[in-house]
C-alpha cells in the first residue's frame, strides 16, 4: 500500500467556524502546525502556547442585514489588545454558470477606531445592496 503524503503548504486553509455552526470546533483544542521545505517532517503546537494568544475569542457569522450601520458587542470585552484573524465582509457572486466566488463589500467606519475591546462598528457603502452580505470575524 502506498502512503499520500502531503505538506502542509498544500492543504486547504482552515476557518474557523462561528460557534453553534456545524463543524465547530473550540480554537483551544486547534494545533497549529508549521511546516518548512528542509524540514522532513511538518510541526505542530497548541494554539494555547502562542504567546500573547488568551482563550478569549470572539466569532461569528452575520448575515440577513437589514440596516447599513452593524454595530457588534462583544460577549465578554478583551482586557487587552486584539488580535484580528479574519475579517471579511462579502457577498456570494455567480462568476460563471455554476461557479461562485465571494466578492468583497465596500464599507468603512464613521469613527477611527471601528474595533474596540468592547466590539466593533462599521458602515456598509451606499453603494451596496444590502441583500446577500455576509460578515465573518474571529479576533483573539
Amino acid at each position: 500500500m502506498a502512503l499520500d503524503f502531503t505538506r502542509t503548504y498544500e492543504l486547504d486553509l482552515y476557518t474557523q467556524l462561528p460557534v453553534g455552526d456545524p463543524g465547530y470546533i473550540d480554537p483551544a483544542l486547534v494545533d497549529f502546525i508549521v511546516d518548512h521545505d528542509g524540514w522532513t517532517r511538518a510541526k505542530r503546537f497548541p494554539y494555547t502556547s502562542v504567546s500573547g494568544i488568551s482563550s478569549h475569542y470572539e466569532t461569528d457569522k452575520l448575515e440577513n442585514l437589514i440596516t447599513r450601520t452593524i454595530t457588534k458587542t462583544f460577549n465578554t470585552p478583551f482586557t487587552g489588545s486584539i488580535k484580528t484573524i479574519m475579517f471579511r465582509v462579502y457577498r456570494m457572486a455567480e462568476v460563471s454558470t455554476g461557479t461562485w466566488r465571494m466578492k468583497n463589500v465596500a464599507y468603512g467606519s464613521t469613527t477611527t477606531n471601528w474595533l474596540t475591546v468592547s466590539g466593533f462598528n462599521i458602515v456598509i457603502d451606499s453603494s451596496e445592496s444590502l441583500t446577500g452580505i455576509v460578515i465573518e470575524y474571529y479576533f483573539i
